[in-house]
């Protein structure tokens, strides 16, 4: 069994998703601990869960071992040492995880605790684009393999273009080059997928070429960029799991280079964690939105009103932004008040619930918006298939 490990604050189940997507189509078989998702054999769901202590227990024969590695998953020492062949670290976004990690120089060393279980001849494939890129290479032994746009990278990837139903891209390697179409958008997916080539390629038994051909068809998974239409308001509907100040920025500014309708954003932010991180959110928020509705997000045991104050602290032009706390309430609004427009409903992708004072709701962003469809006799179209 081959055993490909990916660690990131963002990314890892995009590629972990992508790999798996890959590997099945040259007919291998592929056991999946995906975190939160749940564990996976051959692309369909086999037990939800994602405790620490049987994450790697494997239930069905495989010919590839993919996990996702949290820094949490790390440091529990979960990993057996001489483990895993090939590690890919895919970004690092240092406002994350503070309720786990005391700064994020801690949060650094846990995310690179993850290489002392490679195999002595294991790869490290890492994101030459992170900030942080010399700190984590730094007292790495295995042979490391670097992906970017960075002129550096081993792998550079360029001429990245994105439209509303899909990417296109380039990666140059040695003295070779390949194009690469994908239904997703936006360049931290083509940065995503990029590492997942190289990895399927290293291991895979296909060339990048191949492997670039099977990505054609992965549209991603449910709940990360998701793109809908209702043609009967003109409007698009983008479902998407950006939690942070870098992923709210990517997928807003995205949209904006390639639609010129009005924005809606929806978002919050998790309660009793990453305080720091709801300021330049809603920065971010104002810059790029034409309109911006701030609802709950996990408020958990913190006031929700604590959390929208600490998101609006900075906000210049208040004019943009509406309160409405109730989350299926402010998309059902949105929906309604905003045709001909493109809202973007960030935060949560495909969760299936709200934690309210410690209390989990049932509650799905795409069952809202279906919802509203329905009751409003409304068609309405997905860009593309998603995995689950």
């Amino acid at each position: 069994m081959i055993h490909i490990a990916v660690t990131g604050t963002k990314g890892k189940s995009t590629t972990l998703r992508a790999l798996q997507h890959a590997f099945l189509a040259k007919k291998k078989s592929v056991w999946g601990s995906f975190g939160i998702d749940g564990r996976y054999h051959n692309g369909k769901i086999y037990e939800k869960r994602d405790d620490a202590e049987n994450y790697l227990f494997v239930a069905k024969p495989s010919d590839y071992i993919l996990t996702e590695a949290t820094s949490y998953v790390i440091q529990k020492g979960t990993y057996p040492v001489n483990s895993i062949d090939a590690i890919i670290f895919a970004s690092f976004d240092g406002s994350e995880h503070m309720e786990l990690h005391n700064d994020s120089e801690t949060y650094l060393q846990a995310k690179k605790g993850i290489f002392s279980y490679l195999k002595p001849d294991g790869l490290a494939i890492i994101c030459r684009d992170i900030e942080e890129f010399d700190q984590i290479i730094e007292g790495v032994e295995a042979k490391i393999v670097t992906y970017g746009t960075h002129p550096e990278s081993d792998y550079v990837v360029s001429r990245m273009d994105t439209k509303l139903l899909g990417s296109t891209f380039s990666i140059a390697y040695q003295d070779l080059s390949v194009e690469v179409i994908s239904p997703m958008i936006g360049n931290a997916n083509m940065l995503n997928l990029t590492a997942c080539l190289i990895a399927a390629s290293e291991y895979g038994d296909m060339t990048i070429e191949d492997a670039a051909k099977i990505m054609k068809d992965f549209a991603g998974l449910k709940g990360r960029g998701n793109i809908y239409r209702i043609p009967d308001t003109n409007t698009e509907v983008i479902i998407d799991y950006a939690h942070t100040q870098g992923s709210l920025e990517e997928i807003l500014q995205t949209v904006k280079k390639i639609s010129n309708k009005s924005l809606v954003c929806i978002f919050g932010c998790g309660g009793n964690k990453s305080i720091q991180k709801r300021s330049p959110m809603g920065l971010i928020a104002e810059e790029y939105a034409d309109k911006v509705i701030i609802t709950n997000d996990n408020p958990r045991k913190e006031q929700p009103y604590k959390i929208v104050q600490d998101i609006m602290k900075d906000v210049k032009d208040k004019t943009k932004f509406d309160i409405t706390l109730d989350r299926g309430q402010a998309i059902k609004v949105a929906l309604t008040e905003n045709q001909n427009s493109v809202i973007v409903i960030a935060g949560k992708g495909n969760e299936d619930c709200i934690d309210v004072n410690g209390i989990k709701y049932p509650y799905n962003d795409h069952e809202t918006v279906l919802t509203w469809v329905i009751n409003n006799q409304y068609n309405m179209m997905k860009a593309h298939e998603y995995v689950d």
